[in-house]
């Protein structure tokens, strides 16, 4: 009975996945693959209705999106207008090495599928810069519903990497969009 459940669920989740968890038909942001550099545009948002950018005093999460398929340049977009995230607390104090993503839906109605995997950066001289997990980390598909807040719980010990004071970031894919939330340590 159990192994039939799972099979059901399993084909579910896929049909979310293939079909498109929102009502919406609307294009999707193109977003670049890894890794992610840094060209920002602060303070701005984007408009999902019309896919136009618009400026907004935001600083909870940021959004990349493709300016063009010729360029490698990304612009840093504070949120969709629908999913926001922020890490919790924003300033970590070594040697605490537990932080929250946290990650809010608001449209009514829009659901969205996605697993607990992100991955963290860390600000240097040349742009952001990847740090590698350590061997074994595993991470869960979750089905967020409108208005819900997602706490992803992150560890930094899962990480293979000595964290020095600095900025920092959890990235965050959802479908082809990637939440940004930085943090700095201490």
């Amino acid at each position: 009975m159990l192994r039939y459940i799972a099979i059901i669920l399993s084909l579910f989740i896929v049909c979310l996945f293939a079909f498109g968890c929102t009502e919406s038909e609307k294009e999707p942001i193109s977003t670049p693959t890894a890794p992610h550099n840094e060209n920002t545009t602060s303070n701005q948002t984007i408009n999902n209705d019309s896919r136009t950018i618009d400026s907004e005093n935001s600083s909870d999460a940021s959004i990349a999106e493709e300016d063009s398929e010729e360029s490698n340049d990304i612009s840093e977009i504070k949120s969709t207008g629908i999913l926001a995230a922020h890490a919790e607390p924003q300033t970590l104090k070594l040697p605490a090495h537990e932080l929250t993503l946290v990650i809010t839906n608001s449209e009514s109605g829009t659901q969205f599928l996605y697993g607990r995997a992100y991955s963290v950066e860390r600000k240097t001289e040349s742009g952001w810069e990847s740090i590698p997990f350590v061997l074994g980390v595993e991470f869960y598909d979750d089905l967020r519903s409108a208005d819900e807040r997602a706490e992803i719980k992150v560890d930094l010990n899962d990480c293979d990497f000595e964290f020095a004071p600095g900025r920092y970031r959890i990235v965050f894919p959802i479908y082809d969009t990637y939440l940004y939330a930085e943090f700095t340590v201490e």
